[in-house]
């Protein structure tokens, strides 16, 4: 039993670990944003930088939820570990794209703040690669595949497509018993 959940332990050590870096990573990029664009250059601030800010930390909570929800570690009733959550470390995770949203959302709050109101325009790139991917699995082999013509069916695989039916609908082994 000691050994049992060592892999659950260290997983949720290793999504502990995540996590923390995780909301670190939001604090200092909402805290920069805060002190650079909020004291010193005040002045430039507008309308559009709240609502720009609001659409990040809306993006942030549900990237953050969504890891967080996944990573979190179930009990059992005594309070022992039974599952120390998703491995957030595996390729492929939705989760990965979660922490790409809050990584670009803290570069583009540091950059606007730091070089140019036009950094907001990076966050188009989330939406985009969200087409892109849309595109590729779902839209483009959809409506785009080629069609595969209908070969007519010779007599000899009619033939064979028949004798493998009957061969299905054939009883196995018959019920001598009864007689």
């Amino acid at each position: 039993v000691i050994m049992a959940n060592h892999g659950a332990k260290k997983r949720k050590a290793e999504n502990d670990a995540i996590m923390s870096r995780l909301l670190w990573t939001i604090i200092i990029a909402n805290l920069l944003y805060i002190l650079l664009r909020g004291v010193l250059y005040y002045s430039t601030l507008s309308f559009w930088h709240y609502i720009g800010t609001a659409i990040i930390l809306v993006m942030y909570y549900f990237s953050y939820t969504w890891v967080n929800s996944i990573a979190r570690a179930t009990y059992d009733r005594h309070g022992e570990l039974v599952d120390g959550g998703a491995d957030l470390n595996q390729k492929g995770n939705l989760s990965e794209y979660c922490f790409d949203v809050v990584y670009i959302c803290a570069f583009v709050q540091i950059a606007t703040a730091v070089i140019s109101d036009w950094c907001w325009l990076i966050i188009l790139v989330m939406p985009g690669f969200a087409i892109y991917q849309l595109w590729g699995i779902l839209i483009k082999p959809y409506f785009f595949s080629p069609k595969e013509p209908e070969v007519p069916e010779t007599a000899a695989e009619k033939k064979k497509r028949e004798k493998a039916e009957r061969k299905r609908t054939k009883p196995r082994f018959k019920n001598t018993r009864g007689r």
